[in-house]
Parts: C-alpha cells; structure tokens; sequence
C-alpha cells in the first residue's frame, strides 16, 4: 500500500481512538457501562498501532 494511504489510515485510527478513550471517560464520569466503548477504544488502537508500526518500516526501507 502506498505510504501516504498508510500514514493517512494511521491518523485517522489514531483521532477514533482518542474519541473513543474520550467516550470511555465520559460513561465513567456519567456512572454508565463503559464495556462497548472500551472495546471499540482497544480495536481502534490496536488498529493504528499496527499501521504506525507499517508507515514506520516502509520510512525505513
């Protein structure tokens, strides 16, 4: 894949997580579950982890 569809998938997952982690905060604040968007929080990130660490390795080659 080309790296500036790459670093592009990177922010994008990156901005979800944070929005995600945002929500999370907000059930606790509010006393809600916060299982959903905990979940969705850790796929987000684990996405963009994975795609950071792939910009990354085609920076360096």
């Amino acid at each position: 894949m080309p790296r500036k569809v790459l670093l592009f998938l990177a922010v994008v997952f990156s901005v979800a997580a944070a929005g995600a982690l945002a929500l999370v905060v907000l059930d606790l604040v509010i006393a809600r579950p916060a299982a959903g968007d905990v979940f969705i929080t850790v796929l987000n990130a684990l996405v963009a982890f994975v795609l950071w660490r792939r910009v990354l390795a085609q920076t360096r080659a």
